[in-house]
Formats: structure tokens, C-alpha cells, sequence
């Protein structure tokens, strides 16, 4: 509910005031009418939190079919499985997932079934929850693109690591290389930290699916992250810090190469380093 005639949800407004502080866009995509719409959240007080509002007037098709959510989602400029749809309802989750995006179910009046549990990357007893949910995943963003900077792996090895491939003793990771070679890379302090912050927090409480449980990255479907999840999520950030340069996974690993080189001036170290058999 937005305010207004109607009781906000408890956190709305905590939730709002983060996502605006990180620079996250948001939308509404509500099946009632804009007018309507409109009035509850001036009334509440909400409309300056929201980039976009989409209504069910404003569609051809209402939830559950996922045109809403493929409208907002255009309108706010953002690939639909870049984004995460906060729900109440059984035909909101459906919606979500139809357009492709990441469903969170916070229910209302709507008990959790059985199929909302298999289409909702996760349920929340709050939008409190949501806000911690996402502060996890930015602890898992972080320690990736920290570790991608800070050794210049592949993303293909990245999303391959196992929790036992990290070896803090030596601060070290085993990757395998291209042809399945195992090589050792080394990682300074930063890494060291965004990893452990990640790995004794987030990874730790997380429950992996079966055929998970020892990958170190997990996406929020519980699985091990795919090499188009992290390619994604790359893409994201950057665009937050820097919206008129591509900086893609490649782009990290040519500056932690050059950066090497200019540290060590051998060429043949950058090339052992990066799995090279030429340099």
C-alpha cells in the first residue's frame, strides 16, 4: 500500500530511502489505475522515491501476464534480469517471473504456496528483510569484483571457484585454467577482505541447492552464478559509476595486466599470471 487512504507496509519508507541512497532506480507496476495510483502515493508522500509508475491503464495486459513489469522496466531503461520485483500477490510473483525479472515475495494478505516458493527468488516476512537481502548481495558483488580486479581471472574461472579453492593461510586461489591446468593465484589484502566479509557472512548463512553447496558464488536462485550472471552484474555497477564508459569483465582484467606490468615491468610474469603460454 502507498499511503494515502491506504496503511504503508511497515519499511516502505526505510526501504525507499536506501535504494534512493545507493542510486538503485524504482518503479511501480501496479495493476490499478494511474489516477488512483497517483493520489495514494502523493497522499503518502512516496511519488519523489520512484523513477518511473506504470499502471494497469497504461498496458494492454494485466498481471499475470508480465507486461507491466516488461514496460517498467523499459521505461526505466534496465534489462528486466538485472531487476527485482517486490510482491504481494500470487499474479504479481507470476508477472515478475514471466518478464524475466527476480521475484521477491514480501506476502499480505496471501500465504506463500507451494509454486510461489518455486518462482520467487526468495520470501520475506517484511520489506525490512528486503533492504538486509539486499545489502547480502552487495557483499557478493563486491567480493567478486574486487577478486576480478585484484588477480585478473576469467569470469569463466570466477563462477568456477569452489569455497575449498580459497586458501586464506597463503591468500590464495586454485582456478583452473583453459585445457583444465590448476594454477595458484595470489591476492592482496582488499581481496583477502571483501572475500572473508563475504564468505563468513552472506555465504555462510546461505542454504545452496543441491549440486551447489560448494560453490563459492551463489546467485539469489541459490545456484552457482553463471558466466552471464557476473557479466551482467559488472555492467550494472559501472554503469552507476560511470554511465558513458563500457567497462565489461575483459576491461578489468586488461587494467589489473596493465597495472601489473607497470608495477613489475615483466611481460613474462603478466602472461604466467594471466595463463598465457606466449606473450
Amino acid at each position: 500500500a502507498a499511503g494515502g487512504k491506504l496503511k504503508q507496509k511497515p519499511g516502505i519508507r526505510e526501504l525507499l530511502e536506501y535504494l534512493q541512497k545507493n542510486h538503485i532506480k524504482a518503479a511501480v507496476a501496479s495493476s490499478t489505475r494511474r489516477e488512483v495510483v497517483m493520489r495514494e502515493l502523493e497522499e503518502g508522500g512516496l511519488l519523489p522515491y520512484f523513477d518511473k509508475v506504470i499502471c494497469g491503464d497504461m498496458v494492454q495486459r494485466s498481471k499475470p501476464e508480465p507486461d507491466i513489469y516488461l514496460e517498467a522496466c523499459r521505461q526505466i531503461q534496465e534489462q528486466p534480469e538485472e531487476c527485482y520485483a517486490i510482491e504481494d500477490s500470487y499474479n504479481g510473483i507470476r508477472a515478475a517471473k514471466r518478464a524475466g525479472l527476480h521475484p521477491i515475495m514480501v506476502p499480505d494478505l496471501s500465504a506463500p504456496t507451494m509454486e510461489m516458493e518455486e518462482l520467487s527468488d526468495c520470501i520475506l516476512p517484511s520489506l525490512h528483510e528486503v533492504q538486509q537481502y539486499f545489502e547480502k548481495t552487495k557483499n557478493r558483488d563486491l567480493a567478486i569484483l574486487t577478486l576480478l580486479l585484484g588477480t585478473g581471472i576469467r569470469v569463466s574461472e570466477c563462477v568456477g571457484l569452489d569455497i575449498q579453492d580459497v586458501d586464506f593461510k597463503n591468500n590464495g586461489i586454485t582456478v583452473v585454467r583453459k585445457g583444465g591446468n590448476e594454477m595458484v593465484i595470489y591476492f592482496g589484502e582488499e581481496v583477502e577482505h571483501a572475500l572473508k566479509q563475504y564468505l563468513y557472512t552472506t555465504r555462510e548463512a546461505a542454504t545452496p541447492l543441491p549440486g551447489h553447496e560448494n560453490a563459492l558464488f551463489l546467485s539469489t536462485q541459490r545456484r552457482r552464478m553463471g558466466v552471464q550472471a557476473v557479466e551482467n552484474m559488472v555492467k550494472k555497477y559501472a554503469r552507476q559509476v560511470t554511465p558513458n564508459k563500457k567497462i565489461t569483465p575483459h576491461k578489468l582484467r586488461s587494467t589489473y595486466g596493465t597495472t601489473l606490468y607497470k608495477e613489475t615491468g615483466d611481460i613474462n610474469l603478466v602472461a604466467d599470471v594471466f595463463g598465457h603460454k606466449d606473450v
